[in-house]
């Protein structure tokens, strides 16, 4: 028999030769079962689901299906169930009489209420009883001011109470303006140590017609009445514009810059060991910033930029003149690495 194909095909033959009487036939099988509503009822209405397990099977390609099926571990038999041992019970709580419990319950409640009372004794006869008693009061730091003044300033006294407040005698000390009070401590039960650090009287400056000395920091040490009065150990401050003054407290000046280039100064020739040669430091123009030695040289160190290096150079500068006899004169100082030296003229 000649198979049936789209080219041979004749109307009212079905495919494969056989006739089917069952449904009607279409005018075309090969058409899709849109226009052949009897193919569509031929065909399985899962044709386009994917429920048979074929479809959801995972991807396997060439290398893994050749590999044999992972079986995943043997099954494991169970531990065998351990062993139990009961102990007896050590105390059997049920035996206790009622009487025996109250008994216990009372003796509880009696150390409960002694224990405290007997801290409590212990406290006091440490506190009264000469433990906690000052028996020695130790200052270090002190180099002007003697310690029978610091401890006087502190109010602590021999046989109080070694419970004290730090904060409070700090303060107490610090009433003195040449006193840092740095440490209060207690050393032992009887011994408390006062740690101390005395300012040193740097600076004479005169403002209002009275003379003002401070240190280095620029804090107000003491007044002094007679501002024409001669401190030659001190460096005298000129050009500072002085706002107001407080013993105890730190300059206020008109111009901050003006004080933080004079404290800047002080500050730096202090850690050189300089400090001693200068007798005038001049800070009227904070372009032109001058100081004047104790021999009468005269060092321009221009304005407040490189104050390190600038001083540093004076330093080794004059310690030149000086090896070569030459004093006096002019020490231009503007470019800290170029100085330029000016002999005095006659």
């Amino acid at each position: 028999m000649t198979p049936v194909t789209q080219d041979n095909w004749q109307p009212g033959t079905p495919p494969g030769g056989r006739r089917r009487t069952q449904h009607p036939t279409a005018e075309n099988p090969f058409e899709e079962p849109e226009q052949s509503p009897e193919l569509r009822q031929e065909r399985s209405p899962d044709l386009y689901r994917a429920t048979n397990p074929f479809w959801n099977q995972p991807f396997r390609d060439a290398e893994s299906a050749s590999a044999p099926p992972d079986l995943g571990e043997p099954p494991q038999s169970p531990p065998p169930e351990a062993s139990v041992w009961s102990h007896p019970p050590v105390l059997d709580t049920d035996s206790y009489s009622e009487e025996t419990q109250k008994r216990h319950h009372r003796t509880r409640r009696v150390w409960k209420a002694i224990v405290p009372l007997a801290l409590a004794i212990l406290f006091v006869a440490f506190l009264f009883g000469g433990v906690l008693t000052v028996r020695n009061i130790r200052v270090t730091g002190n180099v002007r001011i003697s310690a029978e003044e610091i401890i006087r300033l502190s109010k602590l006294k021999l046989g109080q109470s070694s419970l004290i407040n730090e904060k409070e005698i700090s303060n107490r000390i610090e009433q003195n303006p040449y006193l840092i009070c740095r440490m209060v401590s207690l050393e032992s039960f009887d011994t408390i140590c006062i740690e101390v650090k005395e300012r040193q009287e740097v600076t004479f400056l005169t403002t209002s017609g009275i003379g003002v000395i401070t240190d280095a920091h620029g804090y107000v040490l003491r007044t002094v009445q007679n501002a024409n009065e001669s401190h030659p150990e001190l460096v005298r401050v000129q050009g500072l514009s002085v706002k107001k003054t407080i013993i105890g407290q730190k300059l206020i000046a008109n111009q901050q810059k003006q004080l933080d280039a004079v404290t800047e100064v002080l500050l730096q020739l202090t850690v050189m060991g300089g400090l001693d040669q200068i007798a005038v430091l001049d800070v009227s123009s904070l372009d032109r910033i001058r100081m004047q030695t104790m021999d009468g040289m005269e060092i321009v160190l221009g304005d407040s930029s490189l104050l390190h290096e600038k001083l540093r150079a004076f330093l080794i500068v004059r310690t030149e003149l000086s090896a070569m006899g030459k004093t006096g004169g002019t020490l231009t100082l503007t470019d800290a690495v170029n100085p330029v030296y000016a002999p005095p003229t006659v």
